[in-house]
């Protein structure tokens, strides 16, 4: 697959169809259907056994033919997804003759390909998105599935585009919608996001739970949460939910043939993913440095994404240094490059420490986030005043010279 084709696709879907599950059903009250601000896996898969080792999934929730490769966990998307996603994505394969057909349903258009529950599991809850032009007509309509083999571990898979009729079952209705107005989205005007009530219904290995693909999504989301597994420390514990602790890679739970099998096709297609860890990590911050993830004000992970700017690594290429750009400073953009690891110019985050120096950065050329390159252009110059305390600024021209600022943002830890 070619791999600046592949960034650009993936980036069209999440603007159009990720919000939802990632900030509006937040807004519902319900901080248990948001993985990023939950309080912890143990309310919803309480009244489960418990667990016994981390095996739990014997089946692989796709067949290797319907999707290309499996983008580890990490990925951005901004200005929905400004902070590395905690959530793997199985890359569909596409239909060659809707692709880049237009802007309504048909665009970018996947095959389609039955989702099948990966071991013996309950359903907890189901959720479903809407996205509506401005007129409010839906040209977008999808599903995730939360799920747990058993107490202290879920799941959840996104972006299924319909459900299999044990699961509409299941559902019986939607208990709970809102419907509201969608920020910094170039797809679309509206959303209404609608939550079931608890389900708790329990599907055996192997059973389709639904249909993923054809459709505006390019893939089927997984995500995991352990709550035996609390290690991930970032340098500012307070701005994130209980759970983004507990998030691990959801193909460790797998037996170790199926496990061995889906690792291989971690990367973007073209070439595997071999820095560790393989499967990605959502955790970059390096306190102290400028690496990591910095906000505005009393800003959250999980809300407002255009208070959040990140300074990472790529989920696929790891060598390669990310700035995701969530808004304020500029557009929603991603400025990507080669890093150096001498000067003051696309210098290596985590080689940057406070001090009265000014650091700036351009995009090389390197970078595959093509949606972007409209609105990447110029150079940010910043200075890290102390490991707390962040000025940034979007200026024209290139880097080089004598900087200074002129009206900087400031970003906090």
């Amino acid at each position: 697959m070619n791999k600046k084709l592949f960034y650009t696709f993936a980036g069209v879907v999440a603007v159009g169809v990720a919000a939802g599950l990632v900030f509006n059903f937040a807004s519902l009250n319900n901080s248990e259907s948001n993985p990023k601000t939950n309080p912890g896996t143990g309310s919803l898969t309480a009244d489960l056994p418990p667990c016994g080792g981390t095996t739990f999934f014997t089946v692989a929730p796709l067949e290797n033919s319907a999707y290309s490769s499996i983008a580890p966990l990490g990925n951005i998307n901004p200005p929905e997804h400004v902070t590395p996603t905690d959530h793997l994505y199985f890359v569909l394969k596409r239909d060659s003759s809707k692709f880049g057909a237009g802007s309504g349903s048909g665009a970018n258009s996947t095959l389609t390909a039955n989702v099948k529950a990966p071991g013996d599991i309950t359903i907890l809850q189901i959720m479903e998105s809407k996205r509506m032009n401005a007129d409010g007509s839906i040209f977008n309509t999808d599903y995730s599935i939360d799920f747990s083999p058993c107490s202290g571990v879920y799941g959840r898979f996104g972006h299924l585009s319909s459900l299999s009729p044990e699961m509409q079952a299941a559902v019986g209705s939607f208990k709970r919608c809102q419907e509201m107005q969608v920020k910094n989205s170039n797809v679309a005007a509206k959303a209404s996001n609608c939550i079931s009530g608890r389900i708790m219904k329990k599907v055996k290995a192997g059973t389709v739970i639904g249909v993923a693909g054809g459709k505006q999504s390019a893939a089927l989301d997984l995500g995991l949460y352990d709550s035996s597994k609390s290690g991930l420390l970032f340098a500012n514990q307070s701005r994130y939910g209980k759970q983004t602790f507990q998030t691990v890679c959801p193909l460790d739970y797998f037996t170790a043939d199926l496990q061995k099998e889906l690792k291989s096709h971690l990367g973007d297609g073209a070439e595997p993913r071999t820095v560790a860890p393989v499967c990605g990590e959502i955790m970059q911050d390096k306190p102290g440095t400028l690496q990591g993830n910095w906000f505005i004000g009393e800003t959250k992970d999980g809300f407002d994404g255009q208070k959040i700017i990140s300074f990472i690594h790529d989920n696929r290429n790891p060598k390669l240094g990310v700035i995701s750009v969530g808004g304020t400073l500029s557009l929603p953009a991603v400025w990507a490059f080669l890093p150096k690891h001498e000067g003051n110019i696309n210098r290596e985050f985590a080689e940057i420490k406070a001090g009265e120096a000014f650091y700036c950065y351009e995009i090389d050329g390197q970078g595959p986030y093509q949606q972007y390159r409209d609105k990447n252009s110029g150079r940010l110059i910043l200075q890290l005043v102390d490991g707390q305390t962040l000025k940034i600024e979007r200026q024209e021209g290139k880097c080089g010279g004598v900087y200074a600022f002129s009206a900087p943002t400031i970003y906090a830890r």
